[in-house]
C-alpha cells in the first residue's frame, strides 16, 4: 500500500488523511475476517455444547430451531469469510465487506438473545444461569475478536445482551431484575473495554502505516542516494576520462599520434637534468623528410598526412625503452630523445629508422635521391655539464641535420663533438 503523505515523525496522533483512513479501515476489515476463521467455528462449537447441556431440560423443537438457525448463520458467515479471503487482489470495497460482516454478527447475536429468552428453561436456574454465563463469555470474547471495528463489536454485544437485560428488568422477580442490572453493567464495562482495545488497535495500525511509509521514504532516499552516487561515480569517471583525453591531447600530436613539440620540450629538459645528475650521455636525433613539400604538391595533403603518420609509426617502433621519446618537432621534422645512448649506438638506431622509413616504399616521384620517401638525420650526443645549456644539444643535432641535407640528403650525420661514451668510459 502507498501512503499519500509523509508521516509525522513522533506524532502518532496527527490527523490522518482520507487515503490513510481508507487504508486503515481496509486493514481493520482484514483483521475481522482473519479472526473469523477460528472465532466462528469456536462459537458454533460453544453453541452445540450448550445445546447438549440444555437438551434434557428444554423443548427439543425450540432447541433444534435455535441450533439450526445459529448454524445456518454461522455457515453463511464462514462462506462470507472464505469469499473475502479469496477476493481479487486490490479490491477496494472495504465498506461493503464491513457492513456484511456487521450484519451477520448482529443476526448471530439476536439468535443468541432469543435463545436466552425462548429456549433456555427459566424454571431451571442452573441451566438458565449457565446460558447467561455462556452468553456473557461470548460478549467478553468479542472484545478480542470484534473490537478491531467498534461497530462490529456493538453489533454483537448490544443485540446479545440488551434484549435479555430488558426482559429480566421487566420481569416480576427481584432476582431477575438484579441479574438484568448486572447484565447492563457488564455490557457497559465490555463496551468500554472494547473501545479501549479499539483505540489501541487503531493507534497500532497508524504506527504500522507510518512506519511503513517511513521505510518507503528511507528506501526511496537510499535509492536516490545510490542513484546520485552512481551518477557522481559516472561523472567522475567521465571527468577522469576527459582529463586523460585532454592530457593526451595536450602532449600528443593530433595527426601522427606521437608527442607534440610542447611535450617534447618538457621530456627533453627532464632527461637533460637526469643525465646531468647521473653523468650519462644523452642523445638527440633530428630527422627531416626529404623533399616533403614537392611530395605534398604532387600527391596531395591527404597523402602527405598519411606519409607523416607512417613515419611516426616507424619512430614509435624504435622508442620502446623507458625514457626514449619520439616527437613531431615541426611540419615534416621529427625528433628522438635517447637517454643513456652513446653516439655510435645512436647512429645505428637513426640509421635503422632511416632504413625502415625507406622500406615503407612510399612513392615519391619528385625526390632527387630516391623513388620513395626518405629521411635525413642529424645525431648529437653529449654528457650534460652544469656549465652547458640544454639548447646546445639541440643546436648540435640541428647542425648535423643541416649538414646531412647539405651532403645530399637520405643520410644520417653525427655531430662532430666530444662523444658521450668517451666521458662515460672515463
Amino acid at each position: 500500500m502507498e501512503i499519500s503523505r509523509p508521516a509525522t515523525r513522533g506524532d502518532v496522533r496527527a490527523k490522518p488523511t482520507a487515503a490513510e483512513r481508507s487504508q486503515i479501515q481496509a486493514r481493520q476489515v482484514d483483521l475481522l475476517y482473519d479472526q473469523s476463521l477460528w472465532s466462528l467455528p469456536g462459537g458454533l462449537a460453544a453453541a452445540l455444547l450448550l445445546a447438549a447441556i440444555l437438551w434434557p431440560v428444554t423443548s427439543t423443537t425450540a432447541l433444534l430451531v435455535w441450533t439450526g438457525a445459529l448454524g445456518s448463520v454461522t455457515a453463511f458467515r464462514l462462506l462470507l469469510t472464505v469469499l473475502y479471503l479469496r477476493r481479487p487482489a486490490g479490491e477496494q470495497r472495504a465498506g461493503a465487506w464491513r457492513r456484511a460482516f456487521t450484519g451477520g454478527t448482529a443476526v448471530s447475536a439476536a439468535i443468541w438473545a432469543a435463545g436466552a429468552i425462548f429456549v433456555s428453561p427459566a424454571g431451571s436456574l442452573p441451566h438458565w444461569g449457565a446460558y447467561l454465563l455462556w452468553l456473557g463469555g461470548l460478549v467478553a470474547g468479542g472484545v478480542a475478536t470484534l473490537s478491531v471495528v467498534m461497530t462490529a463489536y456493538l453489533a454483537f454485544a448490544l443485540p446479545a445482551l440488551l434484549p435479555v437485560a430488558t426482559y429480566l428488568l421487566l420481569g416480576p422477580e427481584a432476582m431477575a431484575r438484579t441479574v438484568g442490572g448486572v447484565l447492563l453493567l457488564f455490557l457497559a464495562s465490555m463496551v468500554v473495554a472494547a473501545w479501549r482495545v479499539n483505540r489501541a488497535i487503531l493507534t497500532a495500525l497508524r504506527l504500522q502505516f507510518e512506519n511503513y511509509q517511513l521505510n518507503n521514504q528511507l528506501r526511496a532516499d537510499l535509492e536516490r542516494h545510490v542513484h546520485v552516487e552512481t551518477q557522481l561515480r559516472e561523472a567522475k569517471r567521465r571527468a577522469e576520462a576527459l582529463a586523460r583525453e585532454l592530457r593526451q591531447l595536450s602532449i600528443e600530436d593530433g595527426l601522427t599520434g606521437i608527442s607534440n613539440r610542447r611535450h617534447f620540450d618538457q621530456v627533453f629538459l627532464r632527461e637533460w637534468r637526469r643525465a646531468l645528475r647521473g653523468r650519462y650521455p644523452l642523445t638527440l636525433v633530428m630527422l627531416d623528410l626529404d623533399f616533403f613539400k614537392p611530395f605534398n604538391d604532387r600527391y596531395g595533403h591527404r597523402a602527405g598526412d598519411d606519409c607523416l603518420r607512417e613515419v611516426a609509426g616507424v619512430l614509435r617502433e624504435h622508442c620502446r625503452r623507458p625514457g626514449d621519446q619520439a616527437a613531431r618537432y615541426g611540419g615534416e621534422e621529427f625528433a628522438v630523445v635517447l637517454p643513456g645512448t652513446g653516439s655510435m649506438d645512436a647512429r645505428e638506431i637513426a640509421q635503422r629508422i632511416a632504413s625502415d622509413v625507406e622500406a615503407l616504399a612510399i612513392p615519391h616521384d619528385l625526390s632527387t635521391v630516391s623513388r620513395v620517401v626518405t629521411v635525413s638525420g642529424g645525431v648529437a650526443t653529449l654528457v650534460p655539464d652544469r656549465n652547458m645549456d640544454f639548447r646546445h644539444l639541440i643546436e648540435m643535432a640541428d647542425a648535423a641535420l643541416y649538414r646531412a641535407k647539405g651532403e645530399g640528403r637520405n643520410r644520417i650525420t653525427v655531430a662532430p663533438d666530444v662523444l658521450a661514451e668517451i666521458a662515460l668510459q672515463s
